[in-house]
């Protein structure tokens, strides 16, 4: 999981496979698509770092793969810019 959160659906799709989405509060989720296999269910509570489901070839890919997206109140954010020049706050 990239950080602390809520386990708030684990399921499959057509498009993303088997999926994950962790609720981090403050309207942030992170998506975790194309899994092989998940291991927590919906209502687990999971820390940054913690390993939530194997990679995998389901869903709409050709591959091993793993897809990793971040909403913000339900609007895609990208992360690129912040992995290469972390915020800092004091």
């Amino acid at each position: 999981a990239v950080n602390a959160g809520k386990v708030v659906y684990v399921g499959a799709s057509d498009y993303a496979g088997v999926f994950i989405v962790v609720d981090h509060g403050y309207g942030l989720l992170s998506w975790y698509g194309n899994l092989g296999k998940a291991s927590v269910k919906t209502g687990d509570t999971v820390a940054a770092g913690d390993v939530i489901a194997t990679s995998g070839s389901t869903g709409f890919t050709k591959g091993n793969s793993l897809h990793v997206g971040l909403t913000v109140f339900d609007v895609p954010v990208c992360p690129y810019d912040l992995w290469e020049t972390p915020l800092t706050f004091q």
